[in-house]
């Protein structure tokens, strides 16, 4: 599974987006209640998706294989 270094890095890429209010709020919250900076709260749920997504992917590609081999034993 693949994992992403969190941290606050003044080298890395700056990336701007734009989210409603509530959900700001959201992170904010979320951020504060965690004790981390929003910015490593954002990067840490980006990451926790990306990897989410990655592993699926890798299941599916492993399910289908299987099927393959089972369907042409």
């Amino acid at each position: 599974m693949k994992h992403y270094n969190i941290e606050l890095n003044p080298s890395n890429p700056e990336l701007t987006i734009r989210l409603p209010l509530n959900m700001i709020k959201d992170l904010v919250q979320r951020s504060s209640e965690n004790g981390r900076d929003i910015n490593i709260e954002i990067m840490m749920r980006l990451a926790r998706s990306l990897e989410k997504d990655l592993a699926m992917e890798e299941n599916d590609r492993l399910l289908a294989a299987e099927c393959y081999f089972a369907n042409n034993r």
